[in-house]
């Protein structure tokens, strides 16, 4: 569990191991077998919250970075995970599932699209994540409770996943 500012009881990490077979065999020779990090909200645990279901944000990376790369220490400003736990415990934002996919490959990145050339990696997110982490976890129900977002290649990918899926 971490400790957000103010002593807040934060929410926690887990690490799962997800073998993709859309990426299995991909142009780059890329490995198709990805860590997958997951922040659970504190409420996630919580007895009275057992049967709860949450919505899931999906934070994609923008190039040349990964998933993983936005659970750092940051200097001078919070992590993402840090972030929260602090909207969450203002009450800012309802308690989610976060998701961050390790989509890196050996050019540095992808758009999150599907592409001969790449890789399969908006069917790798859509078609394999979505559900292993609904499988996984206590997720809301249906798209109405699934939000992508990124920063730059990340949020081109967030954008046209959004329209697209």
């Amino acid at each position: 569990m971490s400790m957000a500012k103010n002593s807040r009881p934060g929410g926690r990490l887990v690490t799962l191991s997800h073998e993709s077979q859309v990426l299995h065999g991909n142009p780059l020779g890329d490995p198709h077998e990805r860590q997958l990090t997951v922040y659970l909200p504190a409420a996630y645990d919580r007895p009275r919250q057992k049967k709860r279901a949450f919505s899931v944000l999906y934070d994609l990376a923008g190039f040349t970075s990964s998933g993983p790369a936005h659970l750092n220490w940051r200097n001078f400003d919070e992590n993402l995970v840090q972030k929260l736990d602090r909207l969450i415990a203002e009450r800012s934002m309802p308690p989610v599932i976060a998701v961050f996919p390790d989509c890196f490959t050996r050019l540095g990145g992808n758009q999150y699209l599907n592409s001969s050339a790449i890789g399969r990696y908006a069917d790798y997110l859509n078609e394999e994540l979505v559900p292993f982490v609904d499988k996984e976890f206590r997720t809301g129900e249906g798209p109405k409770h699934r939000w992508c977002f990124g920063k730059s290649s990340g949020g081109f990918g967030g954008m046209r996943l959004g329209l697209s899926r």
